[in-house]
């Protein structure tokens, strides 16, 4: 591993063919090292224009945007000619992290802010300005992909953001239910205002590789077969350890009974949500009707209170949290809102759009103008 931080990075070129969709999709994947010592790995599906960057949410890794088949949303825009690029955090591999001992030299002080937004995030921003040329990016973000986006935007501005596309991602807390709170209590320790990380807590979190751990998992992310089970379990097994302080911040972080409703930082006390309304580049959001993850409530009120002048968003009816990127009809439905926003995104000013499912009435859409 060593050989990784002696080179600029080490890349690594696989073409991989689709059957269901027209073309050979050629994708290079690219190790490239973190000022702390570490190391992201990148996907690249070269295209034109401004380069679009995907991040993948809590435990997740590219397989969420390029599943295979028709549930690839990176693949789509690439066969449409985009320059596409997928961010794997550190140590996001899609191995599943079998067995209970870290054998990936995960440290458990790893967290959301000072190692994912301020390393990872920021060292894929500067290596793709400099590999393409452009001065902006595109960024996508699934679930806590959404919420690295929301932070970059406020914390480091907006220089480098030529718009927003977040798929599942609130940016205010909502209601932490009992099942999260007994999961997180051996890892975080209540000091004073703050939480932070227990001194002796696990190092990571594994929600797939124990029984009751997959069976949550599943019912967090999906919605009946909108998915089709196969390929629900297939991401579940690909679900990566997340370190001890990445689940005290998001796993406490967003319980609004202890930050008055806000998203906030246990560990520091930065209220991402009081600062939303600095963000003003343009936005779209996509919110699955059946997620249980971000619901509805928490992104509708996410969209108030950005600050952009140009900012949509889309619910799909009958999709839960990962259906939304997985599901067995979004090549169809959910993948073409978002090519179309990239491409015709001004004339979506202030819009906001609901697909009703059809055994739903629209009054039961939380009064969605």
């Amino acid at each position: 591993m060593a050989f990784l931080f002696l080179v600029p990075y080490l890349q690594i070129s696989a073409t991989e063919i689709d059957t269901d969709m027209s073309n050979v999709c050629i994708s290079n994947r690219i190790v490239v090292p973190t000022p702390d010592g570490f190391h992201i790995t990148l996907y690249h599906y070269p295209g034109m224009g401004t380069p679009i960057l995907m991040i993948p949410g809590m435990f997740e890794n590219n397989l969420v945007f390029d599943y295979g088949l028709n549930r690839s949303l990176a693949r789509y825009l690439s066969n449409r000619g985009s320059d596409v690029w997928i961010l794997n955090l550190r140590t996001h591999d899609g191995d599943g992290d079998p067995g209970i001992i870290n054998m990936e030299g995960i440290h458990k002080s790893w967290d959301f802010d000072n190692t994912y937004l301020k390393e990872d995030l920021t060292t894929a921003v500067s290596f793709i300005k400099n590999d393409t040329g452009y001065k902006k990016l595109l960024f996508i973000g699934h679930s806590m992909g959404g919420y690295l986006i929301y932070a970059y935007a406020e914390i480091f501005g907006q220089k480098n953001i030529s718009g927003i596309i977040t798929i599942g991602s609130c940016g205010v807390g909502y209601k932490m239910d009992i099942t999260m709170k007994i999961l997180r209590f051996p890892y975080g320790r209540k000091e004073n205002r703050m939480v932070l990380v227990r001194r002796f807590s696990p190092k990571t979190m594994d929600v797939n590789n124990r029984l009751f751990m997959r069976i949550g998992t599943k019912s967090e992310c999906f919605y009946r077969t909108v998915t089709k089970p196969e390929v629900q379990m297939g991401y579940i097994r690909s679900l990566d350890d997340e370190p001890a302080g990445v689940v005290v911040d998001m796993m406490y972080g967003f319980d609004g009974s202890l930050w008055n409703g806000d998203w906030v930082d246990p560990q520091t006390g930065y209220d991402y949500t009081k600062n939303l309304s600095k963000i003003r580049v343009p936005i779209f959001f996509i919110a699955g009707y059946r997620d249980k993850s971000d619901p509805i409530d928490g992104i509708k009120e996410t969209f108030r209170l950005l600050g952009s002048d140009n900012k949509s968003i889309y619910v799909f009816g009958n999709y839960g949290h990962v259906d939304l990127l997985l599901g067995n009809n979004v090549e169809y439905e959910v993948y073409p809102a978002i090519y179309n926003w990239i491409h015709k995104g001004i004339d979506l000013n202030d819009r906001l759009e609901i697909a009703i499912p059809t055994d739903i009435a629209i009054d039961e859409t939380g009064g969605i103008p």
